[in-house]
């Protein structure tokens, strides 16, 4: 599904604007410039914002289909993760780490460490929830809700530290093959 989205500026964000280049001694020639600047930067502001608020939204329709489901083998096209990892071990992890995180003794517990390289991907795609191939900043955040909806947010210095951990090529993000080499570190 694709989402075009139109920011304009109302009337009265317009004379806003305009209220505050007046005093600091911009030119009317000059407003213009400087309106549309502020529009662009106040669209950037809320369409950065929007996508964080929309990602997170759609991540939790996602996992609560997910959870309601009877036929848990395919979830609109993906699987579940408790079609690869038993549900007791997922939470007997998530509870071991209600207030801590280790990413290490996390996947020990789950008993990734124990899967295939290609069970391994498979996990990595459920928790990959935008499909683009990579777990970013802002998904990694809620990796543990990826398990099961009753997995708290990491902390941002854990999320940091995870993803120090797992992005060998320091693009910021991980890669399927980066994942699975943190698993079986």
């Amino acid at each position: 599904m694709v989402l075009i989205f139109s920011f304009s500026l109302s009337p009265a964000l317009c004379w806003l604007f305009h209220s505050y280049l007046q005093p600091v001694g911009v030119d009317s020639s000059q407003q213009d410039d400087h309106l549309s600047l502020l529009k662009v930067q106040l669209c950037f502001a809320l369409a950065t914002k929007f996508k964080h608020r929309l990602r997170h939204t759609f991540t939790e329709l996602v996992r609560g289909e997910e959870e309601t489901t009877e036929d848990s083998t395919m979830t609109a096209g993906r699987m579940a993760m408790t079609d690869l990892l038993k549900s007791e071990e997922i939470k007997k992890a998530l509870d071991a780490f209600a207030e801590t995180f280790s990413h290490r003794k996390f996947f020990e517990l789950v008993g990734m460490t124990a899967m295939s390289a290609e069970n391994v991907k498979k996990v990595f795609q459920v928790l990959d929830v935008d499909g683009s191939g990579f777990i970013e900043e802002g998904e990694l955040k809620f990796v543990l809700k990826g398990f099961s909806k009753d997995g708290r947010d990491l902390t941002d210095e854990e999320t940091k530290v995870f993803l120090t951990a797992a992005d060998k090529d320091g693009d910021g993000k991980i890669g399927i093959d980066e994942f699975a080499a943190l698993v079986h570190e």
